[in-house]
């Protein structure tokens, strides 16, 4: 009996330069070329994530915008990008797009976004919070 592999429905672009954008659009959104589908992307201000955004139609055209025009609100701030590209755009993947991109956001809490993922928060058991109670209180008054 064969195993067999699931092939991924989407690949990643793993921190590609700004100056990509710098080069015709033709290069980067050729057939099957990943910039020219939808997807999830992160900006990267040197090492450090910045903003988490999607593409719902296509990542060149969101990402061109970031990188060239100057008066969009990252323009100045990001050096490089990463990207999940979908292979293809349907309600299935855009329902991922935003599962996605909600846990890169609440997974890098230092990134500018303001939109917050929309899935039911757990808060800590009644429980629990009584017995972490007293302990951060000691700790803070032996602080």
């Amino acid at each position: 009996m064969t195993k067999r592999t699931r092939k991924s429905d989407f690949k990643f672009l793993r921190t590609w330069p700004r100056e990509v954008f710098h080069h015709g659009k033709d290069i980067l959104t050729g057939s099957g070329q990943p910039l020219s589908r939808p997807g999830v992307y992160i900006l990267y201000r040197e090492d450090d994530p910045y903003y988490i955004g999607k593409a719902d139609d296509c990542l060149f055209d969101r990402l061109h915008s970031h990188a060239n025009k100057m008066t969009d609100r990252y323009y100045f701030h990001w050096t490089h990008f990463s990207a999940f590209a979908f292979n293809r755009s349907s309600a299935r993947s855009r329902r991922r797009l935003r599962e996605i991109e909600g846990i890169l956001i609440s997974a890098l809490p230092r990134s500018v976004n303001s939109a917050s993922p929309r899935w039911p928060k757990v808060r800590i058991p009644k429980e629990l919070r009584a017995l972490l109670k007293p302990k951060a209180m000691a700790a803070r008054a032996g602080a």
